[in-house]
């Protein structure tokens, strides 16, 4: 094995951002609460995740998932894809 260094995302986004795709395999719960944390969500407009419940160590379903998101301003919809689901995530406009 080898190791590869990691950095957050959250150091990346410093202005608005128009649409944020988030396809990492399982750790998709992990970057948006740290992206909540840091409080660089809002700067995002739109984002399309592919959602792995069974691999996310944090947030283990999608209701769930969903729940985080609505909570903090987002309205979602999603398609499933087997085992997995794709969310389409739109701030709500206040």
């Amino acid at each position: 094995s080898k190791k590869v260094r990691s950095e957050q995302l959250s150091t990346y986004i410093n202005q608005e951002v128009d649409l944020l795709k988030i396809d990492v395999e399982g750790c998709e719960d992990v970057i948006i609460l740290e992206l909540a944390k840091k409080d660089t969500l809002r700067l995002i407009n739109s984002m399309i995740i592919e959602y792995h419940p069974y691999l996310c160590a944090k947030i283990k379903t999608l209701a769930d998932f969903l729940d985080f998101l609505k909570q903090r301003q987002w309205n979602c919809v999603f398609s499933n894809l087997g085992e997995n689901y794709l969310v389409y995530a739109n701030k709500a406009q206040l």
